[in-house]
């Protein structure tokens, strides 16, 4: 009995909620049967993803499209307008050191030095924390060794023994 019951709730509570969505889903029945006659079947699923795609190329080359075009104009102006184009000048100044272990040799040491402390900071922190995480017990040895320390602790006499 309590199955059907529980069929009969749930079909009241399905029915209620269709009849609450009904109107919802007649009105983007339209523009879906349209895509899907533009799209074909398989092109539907693209619909889906395309809003994904769209934040994801906003959000990740378009950062980078406008990074190349300040690599290739000169001045410390923000907008791309106001810059004058130097073309590739700025990665022959980049590539003229005459070593790049030495920032003294370019001519602007300012990013071979960013870059040799990004590798000396990299290589610090991540040697920090490879050993600091090996030095540190797991849980389960943690756990391991309390339990131990419990069993010590029951076996040892509860106070001073008396003396007679």
């Amino acid at each position: 009995m309590s199955s059907t019951g529980t069929e009969e709730r749930g079909g009241a509570a399905a029915s209620f909620l269709s009849a609450i969505l009904a109107p919802f889903f007649k009105l983007l029945e339209p523009p879906f049967r349209w895509a899907q006659r533009v799209l074909g079947v398989p092109g539907i699923g693209w619909m889906f993803v395309a809003p994904n795609l769209i934040v994801f190329g906003i959000f990740t080359f378009l950062p980078i499209l406008i990074n190349f075009w300040y690599a290739l104009t000169g001045g410390v102006q923000l907008m791309p307008q106001n810059r004058p184009f130097t073309g590739l000048e700025n990665f022959s100044i980049l590539l003229e050191c005459k070593d790049y272990f030495d920032t003294a040799s370019c001519r602007k040491d300012i990013f071979w030095r960013a870059m040799i402390n990004t590798f000396k900071f990299s290589v610090l922190q991540v040697g920090l924390m490879i050993l600091f995480s090996l030095r540190r017990p797991s849980r389960a040895a943690l756990e391991t060794q309390l339990r131990s320390w419990l069993r010590w602790t029951k076996l040892q006499p509860a106070g001073k023994p008396r003396n007679p």
